[in-house]
């Protein structure tokens, strides 16, 4: 009676931890879902400092889970459009608007702005 018991143990514990890949896609593909529906709260919220300060995270964020899951068309909108948001607003625009910058520095901004805006086409045209 015993040993029926440690053979179905056995084979359970090796189904989960064969199974842990698909397992672990899974969970990342539902978190996606949960970031591409409806508005982001970095669009609806009132702070933008605390959104410009929050964007790199989940920017990298985003892209961790895309490693796990790279054709979800979720995660690639997500990745996107943060991406392009944080460009555009916090690194291009801050960079024009403040006028303590040199030109050398403002430069180095567009600069940056521009692959980030290349990033953010990178995650939209896999995302196609």
């Amino acid at each position: 009676m015993i040993r029926p018991f440690r053979s179905r143990t056995v084979a359970a514990v090796l189904v989960l931890a064969l199974s842990g890949c698909s397992l672990k896609r899974a969970v990342v593909n539902r978190i996606g879902d949960g970031l591409a529906g409806g508005p982001s709260v970095f669009e609806t919220d009132d702070d933008p400092r605390l959104v410009g300060e929050a964007l790199p995270f989940s920017i990298k964020l985003t892209e961790m889970l895309l490693a796990e899951s790279p054709r979800h068309r979720g995660l690639l909108l997500a990745a996107c459009k943060a991406t392009a948001i944080y460009a555009y607003l916090f690194v291009e625009q801050d960079a024009q608007m403040n006028p303590a910058l040199t030109l050398a520095e403002r430069k180095d901004a567009t600069v940056r702005a521009h692959a980030l805006y290349l990033r953010a086409l990178e995650h939209g045209l896999r995302g196609l």
